[in-house]
């Protein structure tokens, strides 16, 4: 009898002193990217480089609407010149590829910046979680946004976080990077 006890007492032994280990936090990482100043720096970047295709777009609407107010004049005409009308309907519609493909390009374009304006970002702050995991000593560090439930002995590291990447805590939250 004493054997049987032993033996089931040295097999719960791992799990007991497993479940005593285990370590919870978590961070809200929304809070943290929308008071990072690099975060601020990317996103004022992107609506500079935003801005400039903007106005490029704009610039190539403006063409394509003097155009097709020519090609509109010209059809009011009695007995326009049907090689001149080919001529410009052929323009327009080059024009008008030419606005669609620069809208893809355009949109490419600013994903792939934002891209690479985020990924040394998002490695920070992921270097910034997981040193203060490391330091207190945590087996789990979780999105407190996809949480459904946390228990008191879970405890917030926001803050532990904040203060790793040197985010002041009074820093003010900005209108932070969306994916669109």
């Amino acid at each position: 009898m004493k054997k049987i006890f032993l033996i089931a007492s040295l097999i719960a032994l791992p799990f007991t002193s497993f479940a005593q280990e285990v370590k919870i936090g978590f961070v809200n990482t929304q809070e943290i990217f929308s008071v990072y100043p690099p975060v601020k720096e990317a996103q004022t970047q992107l609506e500079t480089e935003s801005k400039k295709m903007e106005d490029q777009l704009l610039k190539m609407n403006e063409e394509g609407q003097k155009k097709l107010e020519e090609y509109q004049k010209m059809t009011e005409q009695p007995n326009p010149d049907e090689a001149i009308l080919r001529d410009k309907e052929t323009e327009l519609q080059a024009l008008q590829m030419r606005i669609s493909n620069y809208q893809k390009q355009a949109r490419e374009q600013l994903q792939r910046k934002q891209e690479s304006l985020m990924m040394p970002i998002n490695k920070a702050v992921k270097d910034a979680i997981d040193a203060v995991s490391s330091e207190g000593g945590y087996t789990y560090v979780l999105d407190e946004q996809v949480l459904l439930f946390h228990s008191s002995k879970a405890e917030n590291l926001t803050s532990s976080v904040r203060k790793k990447l040197n985010i002041p805590a009074n820093a003010q939250p900005f209108t932070p990077l969306t994916n669109n």
